[in-house]
């Protein structure tokens, strides 16, 4: 088993109101090649890149803490993740994840129960990986002082979710993932209706062959948080002699 952890540091704008529950909180791999790791997911990040990447790989441990700074207002909010991927039998994989994201005001957590099978293996489909999760999510808002000297107290609410996620590599050189979140649509309202939509992704990346000075992988997409497309894309560059990679997006 593997265990890693990282500390990542960043600004965090208008972002706090977009339609995904957490969408700051993502892994430091997927950061670095711009937000875009959806046909190519990788370690105990598969729980939130991809779910079927769990079909594949080591049992693994990772550990994730981030500081951010709001350019609304300036306030602290501090998120992290702790994650583990368990690979019981060849082709089938399982994976726990728990992410959290806390302000003065407002904590939210995810909690995640994904599950893996390489359809190759199980069905004879070649290359093609399917996986789903089960979440439950927890949001808490915490009143202004002057609120709660009134006796008024803090609020919660919880709701259960669905994500699912298809990896198909027909060729060593390329692979296409899609994935999606917020299946059911949840409910997180307290005095009202706060639901949040549901975010998909695809992705492609295209792979050159191992050569002297190492490979090259290119990473393209496309999210779709409350319908409006963003386009992703990143580099990575491996050498497998000097155990090295470099990423960009």
């Amino acid at each position: 088993m593997r265990v890693k952890a990282g500390l990542l540091l960043l600004g965090l704008g208008a972002a706090l109101g977009a339609a995904e529950f957490l969408p700051t909180e993502r892994p430091v791999r997927s950061l670095a090649l711009g937000g875009q790791a959806t046909a190519n997911p990788q370690g105990p990040a598969a729980l939130q890149d991809n779910l079927a990447g769990l079909a594949e790989g080591d049992s693994e441990l990772w550990a994730r803490w981030q500081a951010l700074s709001s350019a609304l207002g300036g306030e602290a909010l501090g998120q992290g993740a702790l994650s583990l991927r368990w690979n019981f039998l060849p082709g089938l994989g399982m994976g726990l994840l728990w992410q959290h994201q806390a302000s003065p005001q407002l904590s939210r957590d995810r909690l995640r129960l994904g599950l893996a099978a390489d359809l190759s293996r199980v069905a004879g489909i070649p290359g093609l990986s399917f996986g789903a999760g089960l979440d439950r999510l927890l949001q808490a808002f915490s009143l202004d002082p002057a609120f709660t000297y009134a006796g008024l107290p803090s609020r919660d609410s919880q709701a259960f979710d669905a994500s699912a996620g298809l990896l198909w590599q027909p060729w060593s050189w390329l692979s296409v993932g899609v994935s999606g979140d917020q299946l059911t649509r949840p409910n997180l309202g307290i005095w009202g209706e706060d639901i949040f939509e549901p975010v998909l992704h695809w992705g492609l990346a295209l792979r050159s062959p191992s050569r002297g000075w190492g490979s090259m992988e290119e990473l393209y997409g496309q999210t779709w948080p409350d319908g409006i497309p963003e386009n992703h894309g990143g580099l990575q560059w491996s050498s497998a002699a000097q155990r090295l990679q470099l990423r960009a997006g």
